[in-house]
């Protein structure tokens, strides 16, 4: 097991709580339910980066029926990238994503799983059926 801090959140409050790994084992027991740590879920399916591009030809990430664009422009030898909701501004979303450059390809790192609105590959889809009946019923 790596030498660092495990992470998990707590059920109730939503807080972050922190123990040394050299007192902890395996899982973590936190309020009588077993807790597997980050690193225990990192060593299970990694998932690998989806690129899109954007109708103005931005490349964005595309990671369970979202979009994400970059938090921030691409450095030289930058190795890893955070993204941010697509729906950063319109819906005031705060899910965010990093992907990291590894030696099997890009891998997706959620950091922030909590969208503020539904997702959105479901509503394009919805729009394109709407704008499709739209026109059936102009013709």
């Amino acid at each position: 097991m790596p030498q660092t801090p495990c992470r998990w959140r707590l059920p109730a409050g939503g807080q972050s709580a922190r123990w040394p790994e050299s007192d902890l084992q395996g899982s973590h027991v936190l309020g009588g339910a077993q807790v597997p740590c980050q690193h225990q879920l990192a060593e299970q399916a990694q998932e690998f980066v989806e690129y899109v591009r954007s109708k103005r030809g931005t490349g964005l990430v595309y990671y369970e029926g979202n979009t994400y664009t970059p938090n921030e422009k691409l450095r030289e030898g930058q190795l890893s990238r955070d993204w941010k909701c697509s729906m950063y501004h319109k819906a005031k979303c705060r899910a965010r994503l990093v992907t990291r450059n590894t030696r099997s390809g890009e891998v997706i790192h959620v950091t922030s799983r909590f969208h503020t609105h539904p997702s959105m590959y479901d509503q394009q889809q919805k729009s394109e059926a709407r704008d499709r009946e739209a026109r059936k019923l102009k013709k």
